[in-house]
């Protein structure tokens, strides 16, 4: 476990126990952000008749290639809102998720010109 300051990083295969039953008994944890996050992205498919997959075996979906997607190209608007979920998919590796993180990399990489079937696979991570 490593603390500084306001941000705790625990490397365990049991971190979720230790955050709320160790730590959380002397310190108020805050969640809220990766919270807000997920609602907001829900918000969004919600519009489109869509939803989040509850739990993904994997970040990708199988056999995906994101340097080969052909999908549409997002609009301004949707590419926009795709950097904004690339950000919080790297505030998230900061926070611990280091899982996601060559993923997450991955997909960054598409900032510059997005496509749907990127911005779909930023919701399935």
């Amino acid at each position: 476990m490593l603390l500084y300051t306001d941000d705790c990083l625990v490397v365990s295969d049991n971190t979720e126990a230790i955050l709320r039953k160790e730590i959380g008994k002397s310190f108020k944890l805050k969640t809220q952000y990766v919270q807000d996050a997920v609602n907001n992205a829900e918000q969004y498919l919600k519009k489109k008749r869509e939803k989040l997959v509850a739990k993904a075996p994997a970040p990708f979906k199988n056999e995906y290639h994101p340097e080969v997607d052909i999908s549409e190209e997002l609009n301004e608007a949707e590419a926009s809102y795709y950097h904004s979920l690339i950000g919080v998919l790297s505030w998230i590796v900061e926070l611990g998720r280091v899982d996601i993180n060559t993923e997450m990399s991955m997909m960054s990489l598409y900032l510059a010109l997005p496509h749907v079937g990127h911005l779909e696979t930023v919701f399935h991570i």
